[in-house]
């Protein structure tokens, strides 16, 4: 198991709190980094993150869209550019996976986070939203 894949399933196993600190943090430090930097570092952890159970997956994607949600627009769409570009590389199954897993989350996600996945499910168009 790598580095990535051991901190990416502890990770999912730790309290929502401090899940939320560390992906956070994570989440800032990819902001600041470079484009190349940050696609290889995101793709490594989405690599990570689809080798874990579902449950686990669904725990880290709920986090991940609250923090995003609430994330200064910039940031949130540099996130959101490098991360649908990796998805899109690894192609329409792992889009697929991820838009399901996201659907399945809506009801769990707070007004302000679903909203946000809301407009994010239109922008990226109709074949994306139900």
């Amino acid at each position: 198991m790598s580095a990535m894949q051991e901190m990416v399933k502890a990770l999912a196993s730790l309290p929502e709190e401090q899940r939320r600190t560390l992906m956070a943090s994570r989440l800032e430090l990819f902001a600041e980094m470079d484009e190349a930097e940050r696609r290889r570092s995101m793709a490594e952890m989405i690599e990570a993150i689809m080798g874990l159970s579902d449950e686990e997956r669904r725990r880290l994607f709920r986090t991940r869209l609250e923090i995003l949600a609430g994330f200064p627009e910039d940031k949130r769409m540099k996130l959101i550019q490098t991360h649908m570009t990796i998805l899109q590389e690894k192609g329409p199954t792992a889009v697929q996976q991820e838009m399901q897993t996201i659907h399945g989350l809506l009801g769990e996600l707070s007004p302000a986070a679903r909203e946000f996945v809301q407009k994010l499910l239109a922008h990226m168009g109709p074949s994306h939203s139900h």
